[in-house]
């Protein structure tokens, strides 16, 4: 059994920045260790405004999208779902991930949406390039 690769800072919590900073103990340690390197920005937590409800409204007239397509766009389950972020008393924030992927959808070429499926399978994802057409 490989040991356990996680330091325990002072205060007794398991904390992911001590095993990025750690010894290297396995390959995947190596990996992890190289995009440390070679993406700092990894470390940090990303400063994020989501968009007000009406931005993500303008973002639709501009595509040209039913609620149901951009429901697909942001892969929620329906228009429904995809309507709590653009109305009512309350509306959800939509999370950086999620606009994330919605912008990943609509920015990147055929080529580069598969470099980043092919990672997301290296990874262990259940996900095929089928699945994103345009």
């Amino acid at each position: 059994m490989r040991p356990d690769p996680v330091k325990v800072p002072e205060n007794g919590k398991r904390d992911h920045r001590y095993h990025l900073a750690g010894s290297v103990k396995c390959p995947a340690d190596q990996l992890a260790q190289e995009a440390i390197v070679n993406l700092p920005c990894l470390l940090t937590m990303i400063p994020y405004t989501p968009p007000t409800p009406s931005d993500l409204q303008n973002l639709k007239n501009q595509l040209g999208l039913t609620g149901q397509q951009m429901a697909a766009l942001a892969s929620v389950s329906d228009g429904a779902q995809w309507r709590k972020y653009t109305g009512g008393a309350n509306p959800r924030h939509v999370n950086l991930h999620m606009l994330f992927f919605v912008a990943a959808r609509l920015a990147l070429s055929d080529q580069e949406l598969a470099r980043v499926v092919e990672k997301m399978q290296e990874i262990g994802a259940g996900i095929s390039m089928n699945d994103f057409s345009r």
